[in-house]
């Protein structure tokens, strides 16, 4: 999907094209990177380097701890200038950490090692998290569609939580919490596979039986770390019982919960999850979910606008946005079992036609958020007048001579 984009940007930007080739150079070097969005760092390497720095016998040398903390990989990384590796200080700070374990093999200083690694670990995930924002930000002004925006975007967090989350787990192992059986779950439209750059980050910790100290030690260390790292996370931690019992009678955590997707953890528990709330909630009331649809849907044109030519749009809940084609295809996932545009047209309720033109202006709204987010450096949905013709221009649009 990125084949055309790519020839743009090196017809468009040699830097970039530098960059991207850069990425795939790292492929070469033995970096796991998702084979469907080369840009993007996956789970292997940062493994080695978020982990805790391990004690080490007598006589280690400076390469052999280098070696085990992956540093010379990441400097060959940023030696390509490939915004895969993080900064040469923080490399020389992960370098002095490892002399300090060895010069401490019995644990003296722990407290403040281990403060150390939190610290250095914190900066690593901030200049990974920081160096894949820029290059979305990159692709965007090279001319990237707002679908392979999103989707990108959702590719490389869901690659970044489950590194989180499995840290998260070692370290509630460390302090003694036993096993639990848990999943993390992304939610709305981010369970959906698309997430826009600065929007929140819906997720959900489903768990079996008791909330015990694994599940909760590792949901506090996931998003003190989340929240460190400035990320607007919206969260929840349920049982299956919860889960049902919420469904039922929130309107906003059923369509959420509707478009849930599995992340990281126990597999068998997301489908107990799924088949629970298919059997109990989805298949039995359609009728008043409709209902309580087409209500929700009036009052939201009360509030941000009923007309698909409000003069200064909020393009995700104002009548004709993205909110729109949300609401039919939670009715169509209710009533057909379907998740998406395709599997409606599989199924001959749409034409291919059809298919294709929500498509479209589904991703250029998209594509208009995403500039409404680069452009405010925050979240923002409203397409105001006083950043139109920024956006206008950006996007190409000249005036004409009337």
């Amino acid at each position: 999907a990125w084949a055309s984009t790519r020839r743009t940007w090196r017809k468009s930007s040699p830097g970039m094209a530098k960059r991207y080739m850069a990425r795939t150079e790292a492929v070469k070097c033995g970096a796991d990177v998702d084979p469907r969005i080369q840009w993007l760092p996956m789970r292997r390497l940062w493994r080695a380097v978020l982990d805790q720095v391990t004690p080490y016998e007598a006589g280690p040398s400076l390469e052999e701890l280098e070696r085990t903390l992956a540093i010379d990989g990441l400097v060959r990384l940023s030696a390509n200038e490939s915004p895969l590796g993080p900064a040469p200080t923080v490399i020389d700070a992960l370098r002095r950490e490892a002399r300090r374990s060895h010069l401490y093999p019995d644990g003296g200083a722990t407290a403040e090692r281990a403060e150390s690694r939190r610290r250095l670990r914190l900066e690593l995930l901030r200049q990974h998290l920081t160096s894949n924002v820029d290059f979305l930000r990159a692709a965007h002004l090279g001319g990237a569609s707002g679908q392979q925006s999103v989707q990108a975007y959702a590719a490389f967090m869901d690659g970044f939580l489950s590194t989180l989350y499995r840290l998260a787990v070692e370290d509630a192992k460390k302090e003694g919490a036993p096993p639990a059986s848990m999943v993390l779950v992304a939610l709305g439209g981010y369970g959906r596979g698309e997430l826009h750059p600065l929007s929140d980050i819906d997720l959900m910790v489903i768990y079996d039986g008791d909330l015990g100290p694994m599940v909760q030690r590792a949901t506090q260390g996931l998003l003190y770390t989340l929240w460190d790292l400035g990320l607007q996370v919206g969260h929840s931690v349920r049982s299956l019982p919860d889960c049902l019992a919420m469904a039922r009678t929130d309107f906003t955590s059923r369509t959420s919960m509707q478009q849930a997707r599995s992340l990281v953890g126990d597999r068998r528990l997301f489908n107990r999850f799924r088949k629970v709330l298919s059997e109990n909630v989805y298949r039995k009331d359609f009728a008043q979910f409709l209902e309580t649809t087409l209500a929700e849907r009036d009052q939201r044109y009360r509030k941000f606008g009923g007309s698909p030519y409000w003069g200064e749009p909020n393009v995700k809940e104002a009548a004709g946005g993205r909110r729109d084609i949300h609401t039919a295809m939670w009715l169509a996932s209710t009533k057909f079992g379907t998740r998406t545009l395709r599997e409606l047209a599989d199924k001959r309720l749409i034409t291919d036609r059809e298919q294709r033109t929500a498509d479209e202006a589904l991703s250029f709204l998209w594509r208009v958020r995403n500039e409404l987010h680069f452009l405010s450096g925050h979240k923002n949905d409203v397409l105001s007048r006083d950043v139109q013709p920024q956006i206008a221009k950006n996007f190409g649009y000249a005036s004409d001579d009337v």
